[in-house]
């Protein structure tokens, strides 16, 4: 089962910005793919839009409670090779060389992976 929560500052509602197409969409499917298949909990998507006070960047954070960076990177097929960050990547460094992709794996207190987090810092002016 898979169970998602999308918040929207409202900051972004007053001014909606545009996000430019295909930056969210490989971060999530490498969530439910990478994370959230090869666990054996239910999986949870957690999307997060909010803005800086000047409204110059949108901070977008996709986090899930999937098996996190470590144990997917274990599970990778030898022959496989996932380009939807890099990609990612690359259209955010020729949007503004101020936009950042964040890649982090989520611990409680006690060093268990609770999942990964992503963070794209976005210049919207």
């Amino acid at each position: 089962e898979l169970n998602y929560e999308i918040n929207v500052s409202s900051e972004l509602l007053l001014e909606d910005p545009e996000i430019p197409n295909m930056l969210i969409q490989p971060i999530v499917e490498n969530a439910i793919w990478h994370g959230i298949l090869p666990s054996s909990q239910d999986g949870k998507i957690t999307i997060d839009f909010s803005a800086d006070q000047q409204m110059e960047f949108v901070d977008v954070v996709v986090q899930d409670n999937g098996i996190g960076l470590t144990a997917a990177q274990k599970n990778r097929r030898i022959q496989h090779v996932s380009r939807g960050l890099s990609i990612t990547r690359e259209r955010l460094k020729h949007l503004s060389r101020e936009n950042k992709l964040e890649l982090t794996e989520m611990h409680d207190s006690n060093g268990k992976v609770l999942g990964t987090r992503v963070h794209l810092h976005l210049k919207i002016n």
